[in-house]
């Protein structure tokens, strides 16, 4: 028999950033496992480690992002404890992709947590970090209906009074600093979605996000091809989609 666990021997540490840091390592090692428990058919352990992390982050937690962790976890664990007709190709590249972020999120947190701590002597101010996104220029929020053109490939993507360039071949969309598309809202998760191109194709999906992401009035469950005119909400922040060929 083999026992799958996450790793519990690191000690939490009263430095509020560095538990976030810890227990964000954890919630990463327990997607993971959790990805590995469940390609065997473990699926009742492959939920149980995600609720354990989760579990151990609490419910009195006062940290947002830890406390929307727990919650992403808890719902991971339940969507993949239904077993075979949840847990899917699309399902378990949600949990690697999430993985995969926090990780690399944790790390850069990490290193400039460093920095920081090297120069604080009160109370520490919160992360300013600039966004990395880069909107288009003359950017404006499309005054009129943009039409819809099934097949025709947007090369913008419009939110509130930014215009973005979809030119990247990775472009992530989200509320934490390290995304392409930076949208700081409390409802819209650290890594909310991503679009990949994929040929002459842009391919939008969501990246497990706790209030989701609709077309339609549809709740997105698996990769939409994306299309000039497609209007997209992650929670109640609206997307427009166009090629940049709109009345001001």
């Amino acid at each position: 028999m083999v026992h799958i666990g996450v790793e519990t021997s690191v000690p939490l540490l009263p430095n509020p950033d560095v538990n976030q840091s810890v227990m964000l390592l954890k919630a990463a090692q327990a997607r993971k496992q959790a990805i590995k428990a469940a390609d065997t058919g473990a699926f009742q352990s492959a939920a149980q480690l995600l609720r354990d992390v989760a579990n151990e982050i609490g419910d009195h937690v006062d940290d947002e992002r830890l406390a929307e962790e727990r919650d992403a976890l808890r719902q991971q664990a339940q969507m993949i404890e239904k077993g075979a007709e949840a847990y899917n190709v699309y399902s378990r590249k949600t949990l690697s992709t999430q993985a995969f972020y926090t990780m690399t999120s944790r790390h850069q947190d990490t290193m400039m947590l460093r920095n920081r701590e090297s120069e604080r002597e009160g109370a520490g101010e919160g992360d300013k970090r600039a966004t990395q996104s880069v909107p288009a220029t003359g950017s404006h929020q499309p005054s009129m209906p943009i039409e819809k053109q099934p097949g025709m490939t947007p090369s913008y993507v419009t939110w509130r009074n930014v215009t973005f360039r979809l030119e990247n071949d990775l472009i992530r969309i989200g509320r934490s600093s390290h995304n392409e598309i930076v949208i700081p809202e409390k409802s819209v998760s650290r890594f909310h979605c991503q679009i990949k191109r994929e040929g002459d194709k842009l391919i939008l999906e969501d990246l497990g996000s706790t209030n989701g992401t609709s077309l339609a009035g549809n709740m997105l469950n698996k990769p939409h091809i994306l299309s000039v005119g497609d209007v997209i909400y992650i929670c109640d922040e609206k997307l427009v989609f166009h090629n940049g060929d709109f009345s001001e």
